[in-house]
């Protein structure tokens, strides 16, 4: 009786073990393709494979992240307004549903926030001071729950600059935090082969913008 327990507890723990490695290699494979797509339409079938996985595996909150970061990356390349704010309303419902799996992401959060920036940035005049408020929530809660998060710090200092050029403030405030988001991405240890690591070549174009302007 003994043996038979352990074995099924083999068994089960072989299982388990089976399970989470199909689930990466599902995963790492669409993110592959997220990060290869170009055109708004090369997005879809990623979207489609990642809401799949998302559907077959309800614990977790990657698929719901990345179904939201294809979103936000398909808005980059669309013209019509109408049309990005279409997109990007679909990251937030993706965002929604992943906090549901995992209320206090840090991860989650920064996207949230990320999102809500490029749709202030659709129409900045009409929507800075609703949407100003939400998004600096946003990224200050991620901060807060995770203060080694690259992204986080990044989109704090991004949505510090784009306020400050606005009102024609300095920007060297901000650009401190930009530096210090650069030693969080030098120093980033992910917690899985599926976690968050975009971001690094952004940062490097806010650092140049730093740089130009303390040079002046």
């Amino acid at each position: 009786m003994k043996r038979l327990s352990i074995s099924l507890l083999v068994f089960f723990l072989t299982s388990i073990a089976f399970a989470q490695d199909k689930y990466i290699n599902s995963m790492q494979s669409a993110i592959a393709q997220l990060y290869s797509a170009q055109a708004p339409a090369d997005f879809d079938p990623v979207i489609n494979t990642l809401t799949r996985i998302g559907q077959a595996e309800p614990d977790q909150w990657e698929p719901h992240y990345y179904v939201a970061l294809s979103q936000v990356f398909k808005s980059f390349r669309l013209q019509e307004p109408s049309a990005k704010d279409a997109v990007l309303d679909q990251a937030l419902a993706a965002v929604k549903q992943g906090t549901v799996v995992a209320p206090n992401n840090a991860e989650l959060l920064a996207l949230e926030g990320f999102t809500n920036m490029m749709k202030l940035s659709v129409d900045p005049a009409t929507r800075g001071q609703s949407y100003t408020p939400r998004i600096m929530a946003a990224f200050g809660r991620a901060m807060a729950l995770d203060p080694t998060n690259p992204r986080a710090a990044l989109f704090m200092a991004q949505m510090q600059i784009g306020t400050a050029q606005f009102f024609g403030s300095s920007i060297a405030e901000p650009c401190q935090l930009v530096q210090k988001s650069i030693g969080l991405f030098d120093s980033f240890q992910p917690n899985s082969p599926i976690s968050p690591m975009w971001g690094k070549e952004m940062v490097k174009e806010y650092a140049g913008m730093c740089t130009q302007t303390s040079g002046q």
